[in-house]
């Protein structure tokens, strides 16, 4: 065993946090130097991945991470599972939601915690760091990404409560600087971490499906064309995020008309999806196929040549990124700050009309018809996605707890086995 130049810590056993679960047995390793904690209101499964590499980074650097989280509430099919994380009582009060903390974060160094301002158990975190029990960190789009009117209140309610914590991880590039300039929060302290998914395992899963694979799932959907389009995600509406799944079956319903080998597949699952479900019975040429999470999604992907998503897009874009699936998409006002993965013309498109199912139509129709340019947008959007990466963002996390935290001036012994 070799021990690398890094100086060793000289904090005392009574300096490091006492995170021990029985404190009659000595640790059969060092105390943590600290003990950091994720609050959250419900685990997605496409955060497994991320957490599980991130508890092993931080472990690297004598961080200890702990997980919080309600399970499934608030959200639909996507739930995950890591049997090291810890679950919480959650409470719905009308659109507020109460997690039942207890004293969990006790002895918690710094808690990380979504910019959701409806989330009222993030409040007394707030009240707790301000008599200095923890430190706090936000993690989130930095402001509500809508122009409706009746979001300001929320806008400048986020924007209050978001100068009141030791740190910043924004989503993105854009997001920081939203926290920087429009928010005030000092740059120095504002790390853009670049939101992803397991990219990589995307591809990984994608590179071992055979063409005999993708002949049998087409032959069992029905389709016998070449001009296979595909829709992922949740289906549902409100008065702020919208899929738009009438416009889109609309806008399937005029490309057929143009394009006869024209298929439509929608992976996902949601309170509209009623509107697929119909609109797959009366048209054979339309498929629904329920929800596919990861790997088992990948299949269907890999048959589509355009993913066409008129309304929100996300952190899904990165799916079709990695697998190389062009998006199009139009331009309304409430995507999420991950569209700036998007480079219109260039790994994807984005139609400036967002109210003609017409124009969206005849922009999927063009593409359709030109393999070079969506192939072109394929190699493009693989070469953005293998920059944004879980791997990627675990490392900007790291970052950013060791500075909020101040450990990079105290660095601990780096064991090295042979």
């Amino acid at each position: 065993m070799v021990t690398s130049s890094a100086v060793l810590s000289r904090r005392k056993p009574a300096d490091f946090p006492v995170n021990n679960p029985d404190p009659l047995k000595p640790f059969s390793e060092p105390p943590p130097r600290a003990t950091v904690c994720f609050v959250l209101n419900a685990l997605p499964h496409y955060r497994e991945r991320f957490f599980t590499l991130l508890r092993q980074r931080l472990g690297n650097e004598g961080v200890h991470l702990r997980v919080l989280h309600a399970g499934s509430h608030g959200i639909h099919n996507i739930e995950g599972n890591l049997e090291w994380a810890e679950s919480v009582t959650a409470t719905s009060i009308g659109p507020f939601t109460w997690l039942s903390l207890g004293t969990l974060i006790r002895g918690a160094d710094l808690v990380v915690v979504p910019q959701i301002i409806k989330q009222i158990w993030i409040y007394p975190l707030l009240l707790r760091r301000t008599l200095g029990f923890h430190k706090i960190a936000f993690w989130g789009h930095g402001k509500v990404f809508s122009s409706l009117p009746d979001r300001r209140l929320a806008r400048r309610t986020k924007e209050l409560i978001s100068r009141h914590c030791d740190w910043w991880f924004a989503y993105t590039e854009r997001s920081a600087q939203v926290v920087n300039q429009e928010i005030g929060y000092p740059a120095v302290q504002i790390t853009s971490v670049n939101n992803a998914v397991d990219t990589n395992a995307l591809a990984e899963a994608q590179s071992r499906v055979t063409v005999a694979e993708l002949e049998q799932l087409k032959s069992s959907l029905g389709i016998h064309g070449s001009n296979t389009a595909i829709f992922v995600g949740g289906m549902y509406h409100n008065a702020h995020h919208t899929k738009r799944l009438s416009f889109l079956i609309t806008a399937c319903q005029q490309i057929k008309k143009h394009l006869p080998d024209f298929e439509m597949i929608f992976v996902g699952g949601g309170p509209d999806q009623h509107l697929v479900e119909a609109a797959a019975r009366d048209h054979p040429w339309m498929h629904y196929v329920g929800v596919k999470k990861g790997a088992d999604a990948v299949p269907y992907w890999s048959i589509a040549k355009l993913c066409l998503n008129p309304g929100l897009v996300g952190l899904g874009i990165l799916d079709c990124l990695a697998l190389g699936v062009p998006i199009l998409t139009s331009d309304i006002p409430c995507h999420s700050p991950e569209i700036d993965y998007l480079e219109s013309g260039v790994n994807g498109l984005m139609v400036e009309d967002h109210d003609d199912p017409a124009i969206f139509a005849k922009a999927a129709i063009t593409l359709l018809k030109n393999d070079p340019i969506l192939a072109s947008y394929a190699d493009a959007g693989k070469r953005t996605a293998a920059s944004i990466t879980n791997e990627a963002m675990v490392e900007k996390f790291t970052d950013g707890i060791l500075k909020c935290l101040n450990l990079y001036s105290n660095p601990i012994t780096k064991v090295i086995s042979p």
